[in-house]
């Protein structure tokens, strides 16, 4: 079992040219080995997977939604968060 709060698809620019949290990082990288998470999901693993609400999350909310291969199987559950951003683990404990 996993469970990941507020993971980002990719922060790699030609994947998510509107995300700028992480220029400061991103920058710093000359090449991506792996521009996102697409084969990163194991079929023997159950996932749960918890984002904010806040534009930025719930773009990469979508990217999961539409890129992850195993997404159609039951193996990955997603959970929104309201009111919470990419502090959703926090928001949810204070709740």
């Amino acid at each position: 079992h996993v469970a990941a709060f507020a993971p980002q698809w990719s922060v790699d620019p030609a994947v998510v040219p509107g995300e700028h949290r992480w220029d400061e990082y991103v920058n710093e990288i000359a090449s991506f080995q792996f521009s996102d998470l697409r084969d990163s999901f194991a079929e023997n693993a159950k996932y749960a997977i918890f984002f904010g609400d806040d534009p930025e999350d719930s773009a990469h909310h979508q990217l999961f939604h539409g890129s992850t291969r195993t997404a159609s199987d039951v193996n990955i559950s997603f959970v929104t968060v309201s009111d919470a951003g990419h502090d959703v683990a926090k928001k949810l404990r204070r709740r």
